[in-house]
């Protein structure tokens, strides 16, 4: 009886030997699939469909902690997005980016060494692997006409012969025009529109001629006026503005 006890405890023994190398072959595993931080000898797929995710990275960015760069464009190219990273007015590095499907993360393919650089993160802040986190200054302009409900011309006060108006696009974009005093008008700022998240008829329109202005918009209900500014002016639809 002791015998087969000994047996048993010793065959206890070897299945935990057996449990414990299987556990430490299926952490190896795990390493063996996790998306790697850089891509050697990376090749890009240039036949790959745009994905429209790759809107919200369109724009100007600004490094918020690097020690190469300090400035980040992003435009679209029909298979993915592309990257130049400056330093001042050089230009530090270039190369297309896209989704890795294997791996589920965006990469972007240096130019300069045949690399591939893992990209993490958001529009609230987007760090690429050996390069820096960085976050949006400026949008680049939208193109689903997400704002054709305010697009329109907006005249001050509601008169058509007002000394100020505003263009908007069904994009977003807007123009300021201020009178000139002899009959013509001169374009003053422009920008893009961004709606308040959590109240549909607050905007904020915010300028690329100066830094860091923007302007408040409280839209009406009907989106048939709004006001603007600090100072609350008062713009109207033109096809509401009286005419005589």
């Amino acid at each position: 009886m002791k015998s087969l006890n000994k047996y048993l405890v010793l065959i206890m023994a070897l299945l935990m030997c057996l449990a414990i190398t299987a556990c430490g072959n299926d952490d190896s595993s795990d390493d063996d699939y996790r998306a790697p931080a850089v891509i050697e000898d990376a090749a890009y797929d240039s036949a790959a469909a745009y994905d429209s995710s790759y809107n919200e990275y369109l724009g100007l960015w600004a490094a918020s902690d690097s020690d190469v760069c300090d400035a980040l464009e992003v435009e679209a190219i029909d298979s993915g997005l592309y990257f130049t990273l400056y330093n001042g007015y050089d230009i530090v590095a270039a190369g297309n980016a896209q989704n890795v499907t294997e791996y589920a993360y965006i990469y972007f393919f240096n130019e300069n060494d045949g690399k591939a650089y893992q990209v993490s993160g958001g529009t609230d802040g987007m760090t690429i692997e050996s390069f820096g986190t960085f976050v949006m200054d400026t949008p680049a302009p939208r193109t689903d006409g997400y704002f054709a409900d305010i697009a329109n011309t907006w005249c001050l006060n509601g008169s058509p012969y007002s000394t100020s108006y505003i263009s908007i696009d069904e994009n977003g974009e807007w123009e300021l025009f201020e009178g000139e005093g002899d009959g013509t008008f001169k374009m003053t700022d422009y920008g893009y529109i961004e709606q308040d998240p959590g109240i549909e008829e607050q905007y904020y329109a915010h300028s690329r001629q100066y830094a860091d202005v923007t302007y408040d918009i409280n839209m009406s209900f009907e989106k048939e006026a709004f006001s603007w500014g600090d100072d609350g002016d008062s713009y109207i639809r033109l096809d509401l503005c009286e005419t005589e």
